[in-house]
Order: C-alpha cells, then sequence, then structure tokens
C-alpha cells in the first residue's frame, strides 16, 4: 500500500484532493520463485513499474485499488453530475517476445473510452494492442521510442481512457503482460 499526500494539482467537483492511497496485490507472477520486480513511483500519475524473471512462461498481473481523500478526510465518491475520467497508457504489445502490457478494467464501476488513433482497444475486461506497437517494421504506426512517454503528442498511441461511473469511492484496476505465442514473430 502506497499513500501520496499533500497532493497540490488535484481535486474533484471543485473540493481539493489531499491524499490518494494505493493498493497493489501482486495476482500472477512468472518467477519460479514467486517474486516480481516493483517500482513505485513518487508521482501518483505514472504510479508503478513491474517485471519478473519468466522463468515460468506466464503472464504477470497485479490488482490495483484507488481510494481518494478530500482534505478533512473523506473519501471522494464519484457521480455522474462531474466526470472522472483516468489514464491507461504506456500499453506496449511486443511481437518479437509475444507480449502485451494490459490495464483491467472492472466493468461495473469504470468504462473504457477509446482514443481515436490508439493502438489499444477494450478486449472483455483488459484494455491491450491486438498488433505489435513497439517497431514500424512490425507493423506499428510508430516505434516505441517516439511515443511511449508522456511528454510526447503522440503518448496517446499506447493509451486508453476510463471513465469512472456513479457511486464509485474505489477505483479498482489491475495491470500486468500477457504472453501470447500465437504473437510471436519468425
Amino acid at each position: 500500500q502506497v499513500s501520496y499526500e499533500n497532493l497540490q494539482n488535484s481535486s474533484y467537483a471543485g473540493r481539493k484532493i489531499a491524499k490518494a492511497v494505493f493498493t497493489y496485490t501482486v495476482k500472477e507472477t512468472p518467477a519460479n520463485d514467486g517474486t516480481i520486480r516493483f517500482a513505485i513511483f513518487r508521482d501518483p500519475t505514472v504510479t508503478a513499474y513491474t517485471g519478473a524473471t519468466n522463468n515460468s512462461n506466464s503472464s504477470t498481473a497485479v490488482d490495483l485499488s484507488v481510494k481518494f481523500f478530500y482534505e478533512d478526510g473523506s473519501p471522494v465518491v464519484f457521480n455522474d453530475d462531474t466526470t472522472a475520467l483516468i489514464s491507461a497508457s504506456s500499453m506496449n504489445a511486443t511481437a518479437e517476445y509475444g507480449e502485451k502490457e494490459f490495464t483491467k478494467i472492472n466493468n461495473t464501476t469504470s468504462e473504457f473510452i477509446k482514443i481515436t488513433g490508439s493502438s489499444v482497444d477494450l478486449h472483455g475486461d483488459e484494455i491491450y494492442s491486438m498488433n505489435d506497437n513497439d517497431k514500424t517494421s512490425e507493423g506499428s504506426l510508430y516505434d516505441r521510442t517516439k511515443w511511449d512517454k508522456k511528454t510526447l503528442d503522440t503518448f496517446y498511441y499506447g493509451a486508453g481512457a476510463i471513465l469512472i461511473k456513479d457511486g464509485t469511492s474505489e477505483i479498482k484496476t489491475g495491470f500486468g503482460t500477457i504472453l501470447d505465442d500465437s504473437f510471436l514473430t519468425a
């Protein structure tokens, strides 16, 4: 669990958000010893980076729960009168390794919004690219270095938006890597 406090640029419905609590739960790791590398960023808009030694040729999956709190300590409860969107971004799909990074959504508390021109889309309850979006030589519109940085105008290429639904006080999502042998390049 990670808490971000003293947030400076966050508000909802005209009220300052002072705190965000992120709870991560590892659900699947391909490492024989059951471990996962996990880097938590100081910037809550970036969240985390994960990785694992792939001994078992399986996927990585992490559940994420996010709660926001106002200055008085009361929880933020999202409603339909004031739209709340979050970004799901930096979802790489690499044919060379047969890997697709994904973000999972909870269809009862959130809704996927496709960004025009993005390589990712909703597949069941997971957002990812069906095709390589890392290399132009594999069919991607851009090489990864030309889109996978939040300061680039093309950052949308590996991203989608998630609309938070009415009555939600806890955003439940997840992320990881899908291994897909049919995706491998020869």
